[in-house]
């Protein structure tokens, strides 16, 4: 914090806002443009550090809570958990500040809508020209990996399709071009895909779309020669990444821009009557997936699938002894077996017993060691060359105790309330998310993070613009989307418990009332019965949990080794 506050005293800064995002407003940024995490020490995937002359906090959600709380300590900065009505907003915090203090961000890492919000509740000035490189000279590199052309990204339709239907609702928004900073939006677009972040085969990238022309701004040393000349047969340009700015300037006609994912510095280069705010119309168009790429996650969840099984099978052979760590290592191994896997597609969380609380955990070299009891929250993924996994198992390592027997088949019953569910076309995900908690509700309980969010096609393993929350978005689920269901529960400095299936939607049928939709489910890998108590199970609930491990079963026997067909066998026996 001190070095910070010299920097700010030097510079005439009062205050300094630092978010996650890099300048295409990515969730999951490269290591080079991880300054919050670099300043804090808070490793999480959401928050906001702010720092002033006498005070500084780091707002983050209820996902980050206790790992916040604990990653914090001693810093000097004050957690603010966005979770909680009552949490103090940035807003408010920075509106403490004297009339003539000045606000640095740095402009090329803020989104407009961000910044916007800060802006119009401030009366102090908001500068945008904070240098994030001086806080971190020795910051690591950017990538320089080369873009690839992987043999299913065609799935979702051809590039010139894509681009066609990209025009039509850049037209209807009432603009002549698109400018698009979102990198797993781009690498849709083309078809292409990247490893400039870990566990996202995205590239960085900005793309223009105008009504005649497009063009490409990359790195031209990641850029391979034949790709450059498939994008030119396209009659796509190539530039490079440092010319967008000035490319804009020179711009006249009417550009649509995303306010969620442009950054301030590309928007303002531009004049104020040039600029159409809204939604990125390939961000729409990518979450609609098609027949093709189902199929081909459908199938990405088979090897998953028998991945996991594999790996459940070895943990109760050989798991007790083994930490955190090491079982997330040799949980990757048995992905790394499968064919077309290439990387995780998040950081494994594997909590075991009170860890699992930690709704976001990272096992560390010097994690818990798993015992002969208590639960184990494993939440892992997969990147595929047929698409991306996402999963939530929690299973009983020996006995339990009935607390954690009752926390687990209230999550079941939580999952199987919206998985089951049938809803009208239109509903938006914060009506199905009362289906999840209602059991909790009833308990009075609750879980501080969303129910679902939607998945990427060999993209981010979190894409919107649906998810399923608490939270009004004024999003419909349609059909060919995918998202998860995941409610869980956690009790700190005890166990957690989470449950977490990858589905999508579709058609289930028409009445005089409306046509309706339904889930059809990906995920591949059976759900423990051991923690269950059945009792508390409705004879429909009993139905769905067999009849869900048995298509598990089914689907994986024939390609498991005799002895893990066996483990598999016992694992999905009916429940009664």
């Amino acid at each position: 914090m001190k070095t910070i506050r010299d920097y700010m005293k030097n510079k005439g800064y009062d205050a300094i806002v630092i978010p996650t995002a890099d300048p295409h407003q990515s969730e999951y940024p490269a290591p080079a443009y991880r300054l919050r995490a670099h300043l804090s020490g808070f490793t999480g995937s959401a928050g906001t550090l702010v720092v002033t002359k006498e005070s500084a906090g780091l707002w983050t959600d209820g996902r980050y809570e206790l790992q916040g709380e604990k990653q914090l300590r001693g810093t000097g900065i004050d957690l603010y958990c966005t979770a909680y009505p009552e949490t103090k907003s940035i807003e408010s915090f920075l509106q403490e500040l004297p009339k003539d203090a000045v606000i640095a961000v740095d402009g090329w890492r803020m989104s407009v809508s961000e910044y916007r919000k800060i802006k119009e509740a401030v009366t102090a000035e908001l500068c945008p020209d904070l240098h994030s490189p001086d806080l971190w000279p020795d910051g690591p590199a950017l990538p320089k990996d080369p873009i690839t052309q992987p043999i299913h990204a065609a799935a979702g339709g051809t590039v010139a399709d894509k681009l066609t239907r990209v025009r039509k609702e850049v037209q209807k928004a009432g603009a002549q071009a698109v400018w698009i900073g979102a990198t797993e939006d781009i690498a849709w677009l083309l078809n292409l895909r990247g490893s400039d972040v870990y566990g996202t085969p995205v590239f960085y990238a900005y793309f223009w779309l105008g009504e005649e022309d497009a063009a490409l701004f990359i790195d031209p040393e990641k850029l391979p020669a034949d790709i450059q000349e498939d994008l030119h047969q396209k009659g796509i340009q190539t530039l490079s990444y440092t010319e967008a700015e000035a490319f804009l300037q020179k711009r006249e006609e009417k550009i649509l821009f995303d306010p969620t994912r442009t950054n301030i510095r590309l928007y303002q280069s531009i004049a104020a009557n040039r600029r159409v705010d809204g939604m990125n119309p390939t961000t729409k168009l990518k979450a609609r997936k098609t027949k093709d790429e189902i199929a081909c996650m459908k199938e990405a969840f088979h090897k998953d699938g028998i991945a996991l099984t594999n790996f459940f099978y070895w943990l109760e052979q050989e798991g007790t002894g083994h930490t955190e760590k090491e079982i997330a290592e040799r949980l990757l191994a048995f992905r790394r077996e499968q064919p077309g896997f290439s990387e995780p597609s998040f950081e494994t969380i594997a909590g075991y017993g009170p860890n699992g609380a930690i709704i976001h955990y990272k096992p560390e070299d010097d994690s818990a060691t798993l015992e002969n009891k208590s639960l184990l929250l494993l939440d892992s993924g997969g990147q595929y060359d047929d698409g991306t996994t996402d999963i939530t198992r929690t299973v009983a390592m020996g006995p339990l105790t009935d607390e954690e027997k009752r926390d687990y088949t209230l999550t079941l019953r939580s999952h199987i309330q919206l998985i089951a569910a049938r809803f009208l076309k239109g509903t938006r995900g914060h009506v199905l998310d009362g289906f999840a908690r209602y059991p909790f509700w009833q308990e009075g309980m609750d879980y501080k993070h969303g129910t679902g969010h939607g998945v990427g096609f060999m993209l981010s393993v979190h894409e919107g613009p649906m998810s399923i929350s608490t939270a009004f978005l004024d999003v419909p689920l349609e059909e060919g989307h995918i998202v998860s269901i995941e409610p869980g529960i956690y009790r700190a400095g005890k166990h957690g418990v989470r449950i977490e299936n990858i589905v999508y939607v579709e058609k289930d049928t028409q009445t005089e009332f409306g046509e309706f939709y339904r889930f059809g489910i990906l995920s591949d890998c059976y759900i423990d019965t051991a923690p269950v108590c059945t009792d508390m199970l409705s004879p429909k609930e009993r139905s769905w949990l067999n009849a869900y491990n048995q298509g598990v079963y089914d689907r994986l026997e024939k390609e498991l080794a005799p002895e893990v067909k066996d483990f598999l066998y016992k694992k999905t026996r009916p429940v009664s």
